[in-house]
């Protein structure tokens, strides 16, 4: 190591070589800021590095702020010094400019510290009006209201305009905060970035020997632990503002709220009366006075540029000067066509305003409102167009201003400079007034359109009124010397139509509830519902024309029309429709019996007066007209009872013992839960038949619909076959006897196509 030092030493000065050996020898006097060892700096730049890393912005605190900012104003002193004493001893440049870039960084990590402690403050501020705006939301309100109602008008007008500021500001928030929430990661993105720096430079520092390079290392190691220190504590200050204005947005947000309320509660009682309109025509007038004056102070302006121009160029006509004056003239006519733009923007804010009052109370008529809104919208779509004109108009100005102040900086009150910032007064006070004409046109414009909308279909129904009135009383024809209007016959249907839900709920009330408890069976509970359904319409039929003085002459003409066609085109109608009366009253059959018409199995599901609907074991829905069961012969089943006998045939072979085989069929029914007992099962040996000896067993069995007796059929069957199998008794099966003449032997031949045949099937088994 010596003979490095020493090797390098004769490349260098006395004076770097003597800064060197202190600095190696850890003198006080230039050791690194904060450490007297390498090793111990490191450590401290680590706990430093991490330090905003620990810190929780909650647990932030002023007096914490500003004990750190204290340790960083005692550490940049310390650095000052230093840099003193070594610029004293000639030491390097890359030493001296290590120092001063070490007191840069601390002086912007003291305004970082200081900026923190402002936001600290603010947030307990916050914190503060949040706490007592939760205990009384009203004083959110930044508008008083300490009138009583009613409220002024113009009172809602400013909390109206309070209420869209906010809104805009709310807008503002929003993007500052995805901005803020941005920053935040890119300041988290630089403190790792710092941090690999650091830990590489510390690798470096660990393999460096004893040599001015691990001097300069060193002094790096230094400057990289002060920069991460400060991206740390600028991603503590980042967190620190998000959080700030997350706290902003939400006082907002209750103020906001508070506002809504307050809105509510003047715009439930808030007239816009006379006072009110002649206040903000006051304050209009005031307006354009001093719009006037200055225009006034313009004009004289103007002609004293030109009155000077002249004379400058008598005296010494040179294009600077002409120039000049041009400059100077262009801009009091600017500042002059828009003050004459701001008094005609007035005259339509005064008239708007007037054209407000007129609507507010009701003067204003329908045409005058249409017409209104008409020019509303070409007022809005005016003062939108103008507002971004302005505000481009306004940039341009701002910009210019600085050019004339820098190219004037010995004169700061040349004409030019004077000129420029009163276009820029006059812009800015243009564009206010673009901003509150805007505002108020448009809220006008949404105010006329939704009354407009009310208007239009009070306006529209009161039209429609007297057209209805005239049709309702429109008489269709007169009998006995009584008016049949369209009015009477709409009530009449409604009438009817009602009526017929009631028949109907009271009828099917009286069939399915009360009748029952009777005894009454079900089939003529539906038919009494259905008399007790016709019977009820048609006194509702008459008490509707009753009620509305309708003659009954009035159907004659119907009436006649009615026998005539039943005369002629309605004789099935008729005779389906008497038939169903018949069936009702007399009941041969009812719902839910069996019955059997032209060979078909069905049960009744409902009988109409036309007709009837039956239902089929395969869950067939057949209409049969109500003609057919009094003309036809229809078999009944279940009219009396459900009690039905049925049969069940068997054949055995010959030779097989009769009574045992009817001893077993009778065991069989008698085995049949389903099969009633009573009247008892009959047994018949049927005759001799072809092939067996065949067998009768009739029993009865109860059932409402055709397959509920063939089940029980099957199951009988079942029990037979098992009986008998038990009983070695042989059911009979057809037989038939061949007998051969043998005398003669039997010629059997194949042709080739049957002996190819025979061949395949016998390579198919194999």
């Amino acid at each position: 190591m010596q003979r490095t030092l020493s090797r390098n030493a004769t490349k260098l000065p006395l004076a770097t070589c003597l800064v060197i050996c202190l600095f190696a020898s850890g003198s006080p006097l230039i050791a690194p800021a904060g450490a007297e060892h390498p090793t111990t700096n490191q450590a401290a730049s680590d706990s430093h590095a991490g330090n905003a890393a620990e810190h929780s912005v909650d647990s932030l605190t002023v007096a914490q702020l500003r004990q750190e900012g204290s340790e960083v104003s005692t550490q940049q002193a310390d650095a000052t010094r230093k840099l003193a004493e070594v610029t004293s001893l000639k030491a390097p440049d890359w030493f001296i400019n290590s120092l001063k870039y070490e007191i840069e960084q601390l002086s912007f990590l003291g305004l970082i510290l200081t900026q923190q402690e402002v936001l600290v403050e603010n947030r307990a501020e916050l914190q503060t009006q949040l706490a007592a705006a939760a205990d009384d939301p009203s004083q959110l309100v930044i508008e008083e209201i300490d009138q009583k109602p009613p409220f002024s008008f113009l009172l809602l007008e400013k909390l109206l305009d309070t209420y869209a500021d906010a809104q805009a500001r709310n807008s503002l928030f929003e993007l500052e905060i995805e901005t803020a929430i941005e920053l935040v990661e890119q300041a988290k993105q630089e403190v790792e970035r710092k941090n690999r720096e650091r830990r590489r430079i510390g690798e470096t520092l660990a393999s460096a020997g004893d040599s001015t390079e691990r001097v300069k290392v060193e002094r790096q190691l230094v400057n990289v632990e002060l920069a991460c220190r400060i991206c740390a504590e600028l991603a503590e200050l980042r967190k620190l503002g998000l959080e700030v204005k997350k706290q902003e947005q939400k006082f907002e947000t209750r103020r906001d709220q508070a506002l809504a309320r307050a809105i509510a509660m003047v715009s439930a009682n808030a007239p816009f009366t006379q006072q009110d309109l002649e206040v903000k025509l006051a304050q209009l007038a005031r307006q354009e006075n001093e719009l006037r004056h200055r225009l006034t102070s313009l004009q004289a302006q103007l002609q004293q540029v030109g009155t000077l121009d002249e004379a400058a160029k008598i005296v010494s006509p040179q294009e600077t000067l002409g120039m000049s004056s041009k400059i100077e003239h262009d801009l009091v006519r600017q500042a002059m066509s828009q003050i004459n733009a701001s008094l005609a923007d007035l005259v339509i804010l005064r008239y708007a305003w007037n054209q407000r009052f007129r609507v507010e109370n009701g003067v204003a008529t329908a045409a005058e409102t249409s017409r209104l809104l008409d020019q509303l919208g070409n007022f809005q779509g005016h003062f939108s167009n103008a507002r971004r004109v302005q505000e481009l108009k306004l940039k341009e100005t701002r910009l210019g201003l600085p050019q004339f102040e820098a190219g004037n900086r010995q004169e700061p009150e040349s004409p030019h400079v004077q000129l420029t910032r009163g276009l820029l007064e006059v812009a800015e006070s243009r564009a206010s007034l673009l901003h509150q004409a805007d505002r108020f046109i448009t809220r006008f414009h949404d105010v006329l359109t939704s009354e407009s909308r009310a208007n239009t279909l009070k306006q529209g129904f009161a039209n429609l009124w007297p057209v209805l009135q005239d049709w309702w009383a429109y008489e269709v024809l007169v009998v006995d010397d009584r008016p049949i209007t369209l009015g009477k016959i709409l009530i009449a249907v409604l009438m009817l139509l009602g009526g017929w839900l009631l028949s109907r709920h009271l009828s099917r009330m009286l069939g399915k509830r009360m009748l029952p408890r009777f005894g009454i069976h079900e089939g003529a509970s539906l038919a009494l519902q259905t008399i007790a359904f016709y019977t009820m319409t048609v006194i509702c039929g008459f008490v509707t024309l009753d009620m509305l003085n309708i003659p009954l002459t009035v159907f004659t003409f119907l009436g006649g029309a009615a026998a005539i066609a039943v005369g002629f085109g309605s004789q099935n109608i008729l005779n389906n429709f008497l038939s169903g009366l018949i069936i009702l009253g007399e009941q041969p059959i009812r719902v839910g019996d069996l019955v059997e018409i032209d060979g078909l199995h069905a049960n009744i599901e409902h009988i109409g007066t036309r007709s009837t609907r039956v239902r089929t074991g395969s869950n067939l829905e057949i209409i049969v007209p109500n003609s057919r069961f009094l003309e036809n012969n229809v078999t009944n089943w279940t009219l009396s009872n459900n009690d039905i006998r049925v049969c069940v045939t068997v054949g055995v072979a010959y030779g097989s013992p009769v009574n045992d085989v009817l001893d077993l069929l009778r065991q069989a029914v008698n085995d049949e839960p389903q099969a009633l007992n009573e009247p008892e099962p009959i047994v018949l040996f049927n005759g001799f038949g072809d092939n067996s000896l065949d067998f009768e067993v009739h029993f009865w069995v109860r059932m409402r619909t055709h397959m509920e007796g063939r089940r029980v059929q099957s199951n009988v069957r079942q029990r037979i076959d098992a009986t008998f199998r038990e009983a070695d008794i042989c059911i009979a099966f057809p037989q038939r006897d061949v007998h051969l003449d043998i005398r003669k032997p039997l010629e059997i031949s194949l042709s080739k196509n049957e002996e190819f045949a025979s061949l395949n099937r016998i390579r198919r088994s194999a």
